[in-house]
């Protein structure tokens, strides 16, 4: 199996690809595996085992909001193709969890390979 880079490298020089080939590119893998929606349910998974796991953690970050009451919105992909720590590419699916319309409390990072696999995932 080929990993992402290999993908991004033939698919440049078969089609000389420019940026806007890449980004599209990149939003076809996000819709295909349904990274949004995947990250939106990890996100709520995590909040709900954060409260089970460090229940004085949890209230210090959302306070007594119950975790069907966060909001949870899309903010953004990041495309990684270059890390020293590790030999592969990933995409970072970032979304932030609000207490109300206008307070948020912390970004949640859903971090998978091209193909969809989750890697990590963590709050920021």
């Amino acid at each position: 199996m080929s990993d992402g880079y290999t993908i991004l490298l033939k698919l440049e020089i078969i089609m000389k690809i420019n940026e806007n080939d890449v980004i599209n590119y990149l939003k076809d893998i996000s819709l295909k595996n349904e990274l949004i929606q995947k990250a939106a349910q990890c996100c709520l998974e995590y909040v709900k085992n954060w409260k089970i796991d460090d229940p004085d953690e949890y209230k210090h970050w959302f306070g007594y909001v119950k975790e069907e009451e966060l909001s949870i919105e899309f903010k953004s992909h990041s495309f990684i193709f270059d890390n020293n720590h590790v030999d592969y590419v990933y995409i970072i699916t970032t979304c932030e969890v609000f207490i109300d319309p206008h307070f948020r409390a912390v970004n949640y990072n859903f971090v998978s390979r091209l193909d969809g696999e989750i890697i990590d995932d963590y709050m920021t």
